[in-house]
């Protein structure tokens, strides 16, 4: 038989939780993600949230924020492959970088714009070459990477 990943997006991208019953403390990402990695899904795709009341619709990289996400994700489903999301408006990526080097994922997003050279994003030494289209690219590894990126 041939085996599958199944991949649960805990979010989307800028979802508002005043909108839609998204999950966004680090409690309710895991109840979803258990009740996602019961179902089936080996793999959580997890956009990071602000934490602050009202704020649960915007990104954050804080290191801290993404510790306690994932920490809490990876408690109630042993094993689970963790697709955190790297994207950002911009070319800043040092939020994100932090947060990858913080929880090291198995599985990254990285996204890079039409044009975009990755060295210009910091990731140019992590991919090991230059990229000329629009990409997204989902990087899985057998171990938990440790993401060493000059910026």
């Amino acid at each position: 038989m041939d085996k599958a990943i199944i991949t649960c997006a805990l979010t989307g991208v800028l979802t508002n939780p005043k909108q839609h019953p998204v999950p966004v403390t680090p409690a309710q990402m895991a109840a979803e993600a258990r009740d996602a990695f019961n179902a089936g899904a080996s793999a959580m795709h997890v956009h990071l949230r602000r934490q602050e009341e009202g704020s649960g619709h915007l990104p954050s990289w804080d290191p801290d924020v993404a510790d306690a996400i994932v920490s809490a994700i990876r408690a109630a489903c042993p094993g689970v492959i963790i697709n955190l999301t790297t994207g950002v408006v911009g070319k800043d990526v040092s939020g994100p970088l932090a947060c990858l080097r913080r929880v090291r994922c198995h599985l990254m997003q990285v996204r890079v714009r039409l044009g975009g050279d990755v060295r210009q994003h910091g990731l140019g030494p992590f991919l090991g070459r230059d990229v000329a289209l629009s990409i997204e690219a989902h990087l899985l590894h057998s171990e938990p990477v440790d993401v060493a990126v000059e910026q």
